[in-house]
């Protein structure tokens, strides 16, 4: 197990927490839908590389100025209401594209969610936009 959670994680040992935590979130909802552990860990592999292709971490402030500037242009309400929050979206996004929104959808929405993700992986370049509609 150890030789294959190394090449996902970072440097720091921080990076790496955030990962086990990313890796959790991805994990115990697909538990439920796959057939054994092993499956599990290997579906939230891929998953976790493809994020990491998509998302990196290293790139989140480009992710969130991205974000700030569609929900904008799309929904300037909603972006009224948050800059007069000063809510960080930082920490949001982070989590919502890291974890596909794994702590703030229920259960059915969320797997639906994932079934189109997984039907191709490509598809996960969409996800910023599925945020915006959250």
């Amino acid at each position: 197990l150890q030789q294959e959670v190394d090449p996902l994680s970072d440097d720091d040992s921080s990076g790496f927490a955030d990962r086990l935590k990313d890796m959790a979130i991805l994990s115990l909802t697909l538990l439920t839908v796959m057939d054994s552990e092993v499956e599990t860990f290997f579906a939230t592999k891929q998953v976790l590389q493809s994020l990491d292709e998509l998302f990196p971490r290293d790139q989140i402030d480009e992710h969130a100025a991205n974000f700030r500037m569609l929900a904008a242009a799309l929904i300037p309400e909603v972006h009224e209401i948050l800059e007069h929050l000063d809510f960080d979206i930082q920490d949001s996004l982070s989590s919502w594209l890291r974890r596909l929104m794994g702590l703030s959808l229920s259960r059915g929405p969320l797997l639906r969610l994932w079934d189109y993700y997984v039907s191709n992986l490509d598809l996960l370049a969409m996800h910023p936009f599925v945020c915006l509609g959250e």
